[in-house]
């Protein structure tokens, strides 16, 4: 992506969330298309969610890497599920996490699933469910543009931290609760929000590491509240 000095025009929206090949043979077309997810059980936006066995079955053979740099887990749990793969499927066991009492448990897969031969990335690898009745369905919307304020800023990870952190905390390389990434048009959504009030953050993130490191261009709008209509902007 360059050096993008990403700058944030945002318009952060309240809403509701719906219950939200094997590669070519050496010498043919390259396999430009990311794994995409058939499936999964339990399904995203799942309720009374006791833990378990989550299963992704994909399109494609896939392989997992980087676990531990690519999952975000909201709330930080005390580990990450275990995983393992079978054929096209990918199961997580989340028998040895220690799981809270209540609200939304949100797993952002990040980069780590990639098509076996390629190395293409899935997108948008992002499954929740709530341990009790009511499922987090809050999200954030908007876009990144760059300094001329009229260029998109693909691939740009936009970010919520809860207002109590420690502002400092945002630059010495915390992660952030809930994430997305901005596509071909600098625009991003995230899901699954529990009400609150965030800071919000985006970062060119070229380490793919869900921090800020010196050298990478960033851009933020201060704070939102999650159920106002938009995000103020400085």
């Amino acid at each position: 992506m360059g050096s993008v000095r990403a700058m944030l025009a945002l318009a952060g929206v309240s809403m509701l969330l719906g219950c939200a090949q094997v590669s070519s043979p050496t010498g043919g077309p390259v396999d430009e298309d990311p794994p995409q997810i058939l499936a999964v059980d339990p399904p995203a936006g799942t309720v009374e969610w006791e833990g378990g066995l989550v299963r992704f079955t994909f399109d494609e053979y896939i392989q997992v890497k980087n676990v531990r740099e690519q999952w975000l887990l909201s709330p930080p749990l005390d580990r990450l599920p275990s995983y393992r793969l079978r054929g096209k499927v990918l199961e997580l066991d989340w028998s040895e996490v220690t799981l809270p009492e209540g609200g939304t448990v949100v797993l952002d897969l990040g980069e780590s699933v990639v098509d076996l031969h390629e190395g293409n990335p899935l997108v948008g690898g992002v499954w929740a469910a709530a341990r009790g009745a009511e499922l987090d369905t809050l999200a954030w919307r908007g876009q990144v543009i760059q300094r001329d304020f009229a260029t998109p800023a693909p691939g740009v990870r936009v970010m919520l931290f809860p207002a109590e952190w420690p502002a400092d905390s945002m630059v010495q390389g915390a992660r952030p609760q809930y994430v997305g990434v901005t596509d071909a048009q600098g625009r991003f959504e995230v899901g699954y929000v529990a009400p609150g009030r965030y800071r919000t953050w985006a970062v060119e993130d070229a380490n793919k590491d869900w921090a800020w490191n010196p050298g990478e261009s960033v851009g933020w709008a201060g704070m939102w509240t999650a159920g106002m209509d938009t995000v103020p902007t400085r």
